[in-house]
């Protein structure tokens, strides 16, 4: 009997994995960002390619250019993130019964933005 099976006859074509998902835009941002981060710290940015920020973020070199133009696009948008830092949800944090000030506002809003994440 003839095995037609293209893959077992073919060395180096694997058989295919899990289906894979589609994550959101700003999920995939933040690993770009991520992995960006790692590759400037270890090789400095004028040696980091963008194959290797792709690589660190588990994506295809195209699936970087989907988010960011160049590696300097994804240097500015990673010093923004760095400097930037995210605003806290307001009507969450000024969700309980407890009249709004100032001092609330200051204390459950502006200080939560200047506080390390760390």
């Amino acid at each position: 009997m003839i095995n037609n099976d293209i893959s077992a006859a073919s060395p180096g074509v694997s058989e295919p994995g899990p289906p894979r998902r589609r994550l959101p835009a700003a999920t995939r941002v933040t690993q770009i960002l991520d992995a960006a981060l790692q590759v400037f710290s270890d090789k400095g940015f004028a040696s980091a390619r963008l194959d290797d920020i792709a690589e660190a973020a588990g994506l295809s070199k195209g699936g970087v250019y989907t988010h960011f133009a160049s590696k300097e696009e994804i240097f500015g948008a990673l010093l923004k993130r760095l400097i930037q830092p995210p605003m806290p949800a307001a009507p969450e944090a000024l969700a309980d019964e407890e009249p709004v000030t100032v001092d609330l506002l200051v204390r459950r809003v502006v200080e939560p933005m200047y506080q390390s994440p760390r």
